[in-house]
């Protein structure tokens, strides 16, 4: 096993049980505080700047709805994730209408968890280097965002029931969907067939 196989394996191992932990508490803090009500504002602020724009004539009917998480900001600890609508031509869309919402409340138990994770493998092998580091949060940040996808899921009747939402004009299978940014996604809501996963 090389060195880098080696610090994933050991990252993994590490935070297997204290992950498990945290989705625990994240789902608990999430019913205790305002998380959920900052969540539906952001989806809100951008469905509502669609909304001004196709009553000037500016927008054309919305055909997708993309959550994306930004690998970059990963690096810089911010954790926002942009929220896209587009129309038919996808990222070609001539008016491309965004917002984000950080997921920083969320990736703050992530960060602990790396702390700690960092010092274990420091305890086992010779000094990280920064690229072995940025690697392992890569890696790790994974996870976390599967607690997102999950919040999603569990909260999209909210985002479609937004009276923003309804008011937009849409095509009748607009789709929601969550990934990466430029990157693979799933789909979280498509009219067309009245699916919610």
């Amino acid at each position: 096993m090389d060195r880098q196989d080696e610090i994933m394996a050991i990252g993994k191992e590490l935070l297997e049980e204290r992950f498990l932990k945290d989705v625990e508490r994240i789902t608990e803090e999430i019913k205790k505080n305002s998380f959920f009500k900052e969540l539906i504002a952001a989806f809100d602020a951008v469905f509502q700047k669609v909304l001004v724009l196709q009553e000037d004539g500016e927008k054309e009917d919305i055909a997708y709805v993309v959550i994306s998480y930004l690998r970059s900001s990963i690096i810089t600890g911010s954790y926002d994730f942009l929220i896209h609508l587009y129309d038919e031509s996808f990222y070609f869309d001539p008016k491309e209408t965004s917002g984000t919402w950080s997921a920083k409340y969320i990736m703050d138990y992530y960060e602990n968890q790396l702390d700690y994770v960092e010092r274990q493998i420091g305890k086992r092998m010779i000094r990280l280097q920064k690229s072995e580091l940025n690697d392992l949060k890569m890696s790790l940040a994974g996870d976390y965002f599967k607690i997102i996808l999950g919040i999603f899921m569990e909260h999209i009747q909210d985002i479609v029931g937004l009276e923003s939402f309804e008011k937009m004009y849409k095509l009748e299978n607009v789709k929601i969907v969550y990934g990466g940014f430029y990157d693979t996604c799933v789909t979280l809501y498509d009219a067309a067939e009245e699916v919610i996963i």
